[in-house]
């Protein structure tokens, strides 16, 4: 267990996988109990007995959040307070849009600043990044919605081949080559915008579905763009995850996966279920791609990538999370726990070259992340993994960020309940 040098009390918004995943880590890292904000009870992170847990139905609501925060602020004592979102973007958002005023508070915020989360996690952006910066992305076409966001589009499409389709204009849909996938740019916003048959991804069959889904949207209240993108594969060994820490744009410690199985429900649809670690160690041409990005922007902190290869088996970037991901616990699987290089930094002000161990630097490790049961992993392998999969879990290195013997019997009991029945309508295998 790492030393405590400045007592902190961690503040996490959201219950879920990624929530729970701070509260078992900071417990295990720093012996500390962990504040959980969450707009619903769920069980397997309430019942923790790491976790002072309440429900506030709107907390995800920025202003609900924020006055929350400022109402609070002298109840920590010594501990310095340092917040974190569970896998929402819009928490991240809330934290980094407010900065400067939640710092004057007296909290940590380890995100960054508000003008670069802004221009790199709308996706229309940070096509425009990759386009200048040489790295592969999908072919991709913007439709925008609302007048700023036409001329945005403009903007940043000049230069590259992104083209732009208004939703007033849609022939140009009948030209594309289906199917296709389409998403929006700013998943904040999305968040919010009430959508009739609303998904995280679609996938679009054809030119009148395509064109069903513009139709959806243009009668909501979304008003940034929606990307349409080539398929690139129905695989879902296709994606690749990469999670990186930065100081001042260079990486400190890294790691890199290769999904297995992705979630197919609407509300998760792409989110990865299952990574295993790469064979022959880290993806270093992936990590020389989002390096790039990291040195151009000088970031700071936890960056997660989502990967994709095409038919031709190369690689495109299809977005960063200016956050730890849904996932990270697959890093502490890889031998760096994800909060000591946030802690150590935010709170201790350490030289992560210094204050990080050479396995945590290295973060190689071999591992498997799953969230589901063995059984139904075996169903959706290729043969040639299946045996390095059954080796994994004979050596015990397969592992889910739910199961934890060493807390509660109520978090216990919810986790294999939420294992054993969560992949039924992740995997659309409920009747």
């Amino acid at each position: 267990m790492n030393k405590i040098e400045i007592p902190f009390q961690p503040i996490v918004i959201g219950g879920d996988a990624l929530g729970y995943s701070f509260v078992r880590s900071f417990a295990a890292e720093y012996g500390v109990r962990t504040k959980v904000l969450a707009t619903a009870d769920i069980k397997y992170t309430s019942l923790s007995k790491w976790a002072d847990y309440e429900v506030i139905s709107d907390i995800d609501q920025p202003d609900v959040l924020i006055k929350w925060l400022e109402d609070h602020k002298d109840i920590f004592g010594d501990k310095k307070p340092i917040i974190f979102g569970g896998a929402g973007d819009w928490n991240a958002r809330t934290f980094s849009k407010n900065k400067a005023k939640l710092e004057s508070w007296g909290y940590v915020v380890p995100y960054i600043e508000f003008d670069l989360l802004d221009r790199i996690t709308q996706k229309d952006n940070f096509y425009g990044l990759c386009d200048k910066l040489g790295i592969p992305y999908p072919k991709t076409w913007i439709v925008p919605f609302g007048k700023e966001a036409v001329e945005r589009a403009d903007k940043l499409t000049g230069g590259t081949e992104i083209k732009v389709i208004l939703p007033d204009n849609l022939d140009a849909l009948n030209d594309l080559e289906y199917p296709v996938a389409a998403k929006p740019s700013n998943s904040a916003a999305w968040h919010f915008a009430e959508i009739k048959d609303r998904h995280k991804v679609y996938k679009a069959e054809s030119a009148e579905q395509l064109k069903e889904i513009i139709k959806n949207i243009s009668e909501s209240s979304y008003d940034r763009s929606l990307l349409i993108q080539e398929f690139l594969s129905p695989r879902d060994d296709a994606l690749r995850t990469v999670t990186t820490f930065s100081v001042d744009g260079e990486i400190v410690t890294s790691s890199t996966g290769h999904v297995l199985v992705q979630d197919r429900s609407a509300s998760g649809i792409g989110n990865p279920l299952v990574i295993i670690s790469e064979e022959g160690g880290k993806r270093q041409d992936l990590l020389e791609y989002v390096g790039r990005i990291l040195r151009e922007t000088h970031y700071e902190g936890f960056a997660n990538f989502d990967v994709m290869n095409g038919a031709d088996g190369q690689p495109r970037i299809l977005e960063v999370n200016t956050r730890p991901g849904r996932n990270t616990w697959y890093m502490s699987l890889g031998g760096c726990p994800f909060v000591i290089p946030m802690i150590e930094y935010y709170i201790n002000h350490k030289d992560l070259k210094k204050a990080l161990t050479e396995r945590e630097l290295r973060c190689d490790d071999e591992f498997l992340f799953s969230m589901i049961p063995e059984k139904y992993l075996m169903r959706e392998i290729s043969e040639t993994d299946e045996v390095r999969i059954r080796d994994y879990y004979k050596r015990g290195l397969a592992s889910s960020p739910l199961l934890n013997k060493r807390d509660s019997f109520g978090h216990i009991f919810w986790s294999e309940v939420n294992f054993h029945h969560g992949v039924l309508r992740a995997l659309n295998l409920q009747k």
